[in-house]
């Protein structure tokens, strides 16, 4: 991640922590705890990450997840760097 830092000159953690909450409200849905599941973990901002991100669902594979975010990044990395020329 680091070499990305130094060609893209983009700041991870907002990408990390996206991740993370994304991650979790997943977890959330499919606990075998009733309590966990149902509790409504500020789900207009879980959509909104979603959105932001071109995800369509929170029900796909977590590596699907995960490459759909990581490619977000890669794209907005490499635009800031074409409008940078």
């Amino acid at each position: 991640m680091s070499c990305l830092l130094f060609y893209f000159e983009t700041h991870p953690m907002s990408f990390i922590a996206d991740q993370r909450k994304i991650l979790f409200r997943k977890k959330a849905i499919i606990s075998d705890n009733r309590i966990v599941r149902t509790a409504n973990i500020n789900t207009p901002y879980i959509n909104m990450l979603l959105s932001n991100y071109l995800i369509t669902s929170i029900n796909m594979k977590v590596g699907k997840i995960k490459n759909l975010m990581w490619r977000q990044l890669v794209d907005s990395a490499y635009n800031h760097t074409l409008k940078g020329t």
